[in-house]
């Protein structure tokens, strides 16, 4: 690098062409800056992607861990909302299963009080459901037609939907 000018990194550690479709996609990372309290998106993806190879990832394998990293979402979104009013639902239930979650990732949350924050998640979700964006309509609409394909699973048990048997 010359000197006088600054590197910029990137808003978020990864790239993806979505327009080579979601075939041929492939989620490319960025190398990033360790942040105290942040746990990282390579990390997450190492954990739910069996084989994740930490630079680059098919789209595809991106969508079929895709309810996983949903129900994550989900689960440290909720964790976050309930840090400011606690409630024994979230003391028993909500605080307990997300810090047994990220502990499995190797992320330990050193104050219960704090956010939990989890590099670039939204935005690698919604990449991924942009690339697939076609699929994921095509799906909805067999479902609410009344049929569900296998593959559509996902989108009718969306993380935190009640489910009656």
């Amino acid at each position: 690098m010359k000197q006088g000018r600054q590197e910029t990194l990137p808003e978020v550690p990864f790239s993806c062409d979505k327009t080579l479709g979601p075939e041929s996609a492939t989620f490319n990372f960025y190398e990033t800056t360790a942040r105290t309290g942040i746990l990282p998106l390579k990390v997450v993806l190492r954990q739910i992607i069996p084989k994740f190879a930490m630079k680059s990832l098919p789209a595809r394998r991106a969508y079929d861990a895709l309810g996983k990293l949903r129900g994550l979402q989900r689960m440290r979104t909720a964790y976050n909302a309930g840090i400011g009013s606690v409630t024994p639902y979230y003391t028993r239930y909500v605080r307990t299963t997300t810090l047994e979650a990220l502990s499995a990732f190797g992320f330990q949350v050193a104050n219960g009080d704090e956010p939990v924050a989890i590099e670039a998640m939204d935005d690698f979700i919604n990449a991924v459901e942009e690339v697939f964006a076609e699929e994921i309509e095509e799906v909805r609409g067999t479902i609410k037609r009344g049929s569900v394909p296998f593959n559509g699973l996902q989108e009718l048990y969306l993380p935190g939907c009640v489910v009656a048997g």
